[in-house]
């Protein structure tokens, strides 16, 4: 039931006040993807859900807000490289995330 009440937390007072990140532009969106990516795996750590549906929900709230995020590019020694991030804690840490997620975003003409 916690993590339902912090899933909650993160939806619906969160993302939502930050209007699902339309118009945030390019920097803010990345920004805020990692700090998502890694309020969300903080909960799911517990349940049984694979950083692949994760993945998708990322892209899908990207595209919401008119921008491409394509986590099939990423090479496989980045994929490692972006697993050490995605339980980022400390600013460091999630400066390093979003400078992944910064690389594999692109603007929707």
């Amino acid at each position: 039931m916690k993590i339902l009440k912090v899933m909650r937390i993160i939806f619906l007072i969160k993302l939502k006040g930050e209007n699902y990140l339309i118009n945030a532009g390019q920097n803010a969106i990345c920004d805020r993807l990692s700090f998502f990516m890694s309020e969300i795996n903080a909960c799911i750590l517990l349940e049984k859900v694979n950083g692949r549906s994760q993945r998708v929900f990322m892209s899908y709230l990207a595209k919401v807000a008119g921008y491409e995020l394509s986590f099939d590019k990423v090479t496989r020694d980045e994929y490692y490289e972006y697993h050490k991030y995605i339980e980022a804690k400390k600013d460091e840490e999630l400066s390093k995330l979003n400078i992944l997620i910064n690389k594999y975003t692109d603007e929707i003409e």
